[in-house]
């Protein structure tokens, strides 16, 4: 079994390492255990955990927000389609007879006319 404590730094298996006593001879080691491994730690956190979140959460709202936009023009076009197509559904064109078309039935006139005048807006003759 290897020692515990080597140059006033803990080694032990398994533990973070402390420095005990700071010195010259673990100077590397005070460098390695106070600054390195800290932010190495950060940036295996950022890239690991951070980076990917960030790019799920910003892919899925800018996705969701860009189908939404696009959706919305799609919707607005076929709306203006489906109206379009039922005015050009319920459209009977008014067309002159043709030869040999059967003609229309007349509805006579029975004399009576609506005229305008200043007392009101209906009369007859």
């Amino acid at each position: 079994m290897g020692s515990v404590v080597e140059n006033g730094v803990t080694t032990a298996a398994g533990f973070k390492a402390v420095i005990l006593v700071p010195s010259a001879a673990n100077a590397g080691d005070q460098i390695w255990v106070e600054w390195m491994e800290p932010f190495m730690w950060e940036a295996l956190q950022i890239v690991a955990v951070d980076v990917p979140a960030d790019i799920f959460y910003n892919g899925l709202y800018g996705g969701l927000a860009w189908i939404w936009h696009e959706l919305a023009y799609e919707v607005e076009e076929m709306a203006r389609q489906a109206e379009i197509d039922q005015a050009h559904e319920e459209h009977v064109p008014n067309v002159a007879p043709q030869e040999g078309d059967e003609e229309p039935e007349f509805e006579g006139d029975d004399g009576n006319t609506g005229i305008i005048n200043d007392e009101d807006d209906t009369g007859g003759l």
